[in-house]
């Protein structure tokens, strides 16, 4: 799972970069400079927070499927979205 976890923070802080998105800074870590700075959730809940706010440009996306891609990211962390909790 850890190399799984590294694989995934690499392919996220990846994107983030060819991108230039903004990495938030955080009081108790350094500036990310490398995929392992961050653990692979905090760059899912990056790139969720990105493409909610429709920060993540769709075009950036396969087929424009900024929806689906932040479902696979609330999946990846387990994360129910709130259209499905409101449900329940």
């Amino acid at each position: 799972m850890t190399h799984l976890n590294d694989i995934l923070s690499q392919c996220a802080f990846y994107f983030v970069a060819k991108y230039s998105f903004p990495i938030p800074l955080d009081r108790d870590k350094p500036q990310a400079r490398k995929p392992g700075d961050r653990e692979w959730t905090e760059w899912a809940y990056l790139l969720r927070k990105l493409a909610a706010k429709r920060l993540i440009p769709a075009r950036f996306l396969y087929d424009n499927r900024i929806k689906q891609f932040v479902m696979t990211v609330e999946n990846a962390l387990g994360v129910r979205p709130a259209s499905v909790l409101l449900r329940d």
